[in-house]
């Protein structure tokens, strides 16, 4: 009889261990964030397969990269098929709403693109073929308003202001080239402005210029001068009194052929004649000289070339509606010097304009060429550029037309060859400009209250869950406990016995 009371007693306290567990263990629906709900809005912009992208901004790129976790660049892939390049690869962060850090919420860094502007692939092995697995096409600088009344290259930036000017972002067109300090070609002129009184001495392989007088502020040398020297590398020196605007001690006479100059320490004026001296030894004369008068002098490097020009990028794009070359390239003529291109040779030209502030770097030009792709036959296409001082260059380009279910996307232009190739020296730099733009974040946080029905819904899920888990566990334990009594009750009464 007492072990029937003890074994009563073990039912009844398990049963109060399962009263205790759905009221402490099972937690209430408030526990599990179920009376409010945060959901996470994306305002990402989300692109599209061959979509524009720009450094340093926030896209979601999740419906462009299909099933690869890398992307690729393949420097000229997209212009000049038989160009050979080892990819660079980028792997990318997973598909989660849950984290910043995913394809979802994806920055278009600058130290990763910066380098490697143009078309980014989707990557799956080298052996893939690329044609039609483009994901984005990465540009350096986002331009403002873009004012493009004609098609003759010329670009302009409309500034906006708010109480701040912002100044507007130079355009990038091609990389930086530098070639010298000064970069001069036949036909154009030199012309240097200065701050103070300022005698020019150019020296050559045997052509010179000697004690050439600034006026106005300027040194401005004909380009009918500048027609009689040998194209090559000059040195030029610059003379600057030591006092501003006073006279200089270190002249060249030409009746004599002899650099004049005046002595202070001694107080006499002395005469080194030039007669037999190539234009490099009077260069080395000069600068002895110099160390001993009171006239200071910096050198240049001065570097004269026939006038030259090179196509360097053929890219079909549309503006306003209009399927376009966008061609670009590089030339020596100086600034504002009129470019032309034509189009297999019609009599129609396409007109712009060199560029370039820095008076050592290479100039170049970007012209928008008009094309009509059901009214240009397939076949090889021949783009001829020049200046208006001289110079000329030749590009073929392919137009092509598939089948609609080819691999390759449909009236896709390629680049193929360049019949005056130019290599420059030294190899040209990608010289990244860097803007700073403030803009609003990517993710808005919203609190939103459910339903009551929602609460309930989700408050009797959660019950069954729990209920689901620990009955199951309490009966085979309270069973268990069960055996365990009766084989301890049965020795017990043996053991009397």
């Amino acid at each position: 009889m007492r072990d029937l009371k003890w074994i009563a007693g073990l039912f009844t306290a398990c049963f109060l261990l399962l009263i205790l567990i759905s009221v402490f263990i099972i937690p209430s629906a408030s526990a599990y964030g179920i009376t409010q709900n945060t959901t996470m809005i994306n305002t990402t912009p989300r692109i599209e397969q061959g979509s524009v992208v720009y450094i340093d901004e926030m896209y979601d790129i999740s419906g462009v990269t299909g099933w690869s976790d890398k992307i690729a660049w393949y420097g000229k892939y997209a212009t000049e098929p038989n160009y050979d390049i080892t990819p660079v690869i980028v792997t990318l962060p997973g598909r989660t709403h849950s984290t910043s850090t995913s394809q979802y919420y994806y920055t278009i860094s600058n130290g990763t693109f910066s380098p490697y502007p143009g078309r980014w692939f989707q990557y799956y092995n080298d052996e893939d073929q690329h044609g039609n697995l483009e994901a984005f096409y990465v540009e350096l600088y986002r331009p403002y308003h873009l004012n493009e009344t004609n098609m003759s290259g010329v670009i302009s930036y409309e500034i906006f202001d708010n109480s701040t000017t912002l100044v507007s972002p130079k355009p990038y067109v091609l990389a930086e080239v530098n070639i010298s300090d000064y970069l001069i070609a036949r036909g154009d002129k030199f012309n240097l402005t200065v701050d103070q009184l300022t005698h020019a001495w150019l020296f050559g392989r045997i052509d010179y210029l000697y004690d050439y007088q600034s006026f106005n502020g300027t040194i401005d040398v004909e380009k009918e001068f500048i027609e009689t020297l040998e194209p090559g590398s000059y040195t030029l020196l610059l003379q600057t009194p030591s006092i501003p605007n006073f006279d200089f001690t270190v002249k060249y006479n030409s009746e004599t052929n002899m650099i004049d100059w005046f002595d202070s320490k001694s107080f006499a004026v002395y005469h080194e004649s030039l007669e037999g001296c190539s234009p490099q030894v009077t260069l080395e004369k000069l600068k002895r000289i110099f160390k001993n008068s009171n006239d200071n002098y910096n050198i240049y490097k001065f570097e004269l070339q026939d006038p030259s020009i090179s196509i360097r990028r053929i890219d079909q794009v549309y503006k306003n509606g209009t399927s376009v070359l966008d061609v670009r390239g590089y030339t020596n003529v100086a600034p504002g010097t009129m470019i032309s291109l034509t189009l297999d040779q019609n009599k129609h030209s396409y007109i712009g304009e060199a560029a370039g502030d820095n008076p050592g770097n290479l100039r170049y030009y970007q012209i928008y060429v008009p094309i009509t792709l059901n009214e240009l036959p397939n076949g090889v296409h021949t783009i001829s550029a020049m200046t208006a001082t001289g110079g000329e260059a030749y590009s073929d380009f392919v137009v092509s037309e598939l089948p609609a279910d080819s691999y390759v996307p449909n009236a896709t232009l390629k680049y193929i060859v360049d019949r005056n190739p130019w290599i420059p020296t030294p190899t040209p730099e990608i010289i990244t400009k860097i803007e700073v733009v403030s803009v609003p974040g990517p993710v808005v946080t919203v609190t939103v209250t459910p339903a009551i029905e929602v609460i309930h819904t989700q408050q009797e899920k959660v019950m069954n869950e729990k209920i689901w888990f620990w009955v199951p566990r309490v009966i085979i334990s309270i069973i268990g406990i069960v055996v365990l009594i009766y084989l301890l009750s049965v020795y017990l009464r043996g053991k009397k016995q």
